[in-house]
């Protein structure tokens, strides 16, 4: 069964694009949500406590963090592995 997978970004992030080509290396399903403007960016940062950068990927409803959270997370070695079969 598919994940949900969603990451919120901003543009310029050097994070944010490697998370962006890594989802799209890999082809997840995901929706992406870039964050325009500052006030946009601080409402999600309000809305999820603990939150203070970008991106952030969330699978399933679990908030995974930021690009390098994602590098010790069992999302990514599932991914990588199953890729391809």
């Amino acid at each position: 069964m598919a994940k949900e997978v969603k990451i919120y970004v901003t543009m310029g992030c050097p994070f944010c694009r490697k998370a962006m080509e890594w989802l799209d290396k890999y082809k997840v399903e995901h929706t992406r949500t870039v964050f325009e403007d500052s006030a946009s960016k601080m409402a999600f940062y309000a809305a999820n406590k603990g939150v203070h950068t970008v991106p952030q990927i969330f699978v399933d409803g679990e908030r995974i963090g930021g690009w390098s959270d994602l590098q010790t997370h069992p999302f990514k070695a599932e991914i990588e592995e199953n890729f391809g079969k």
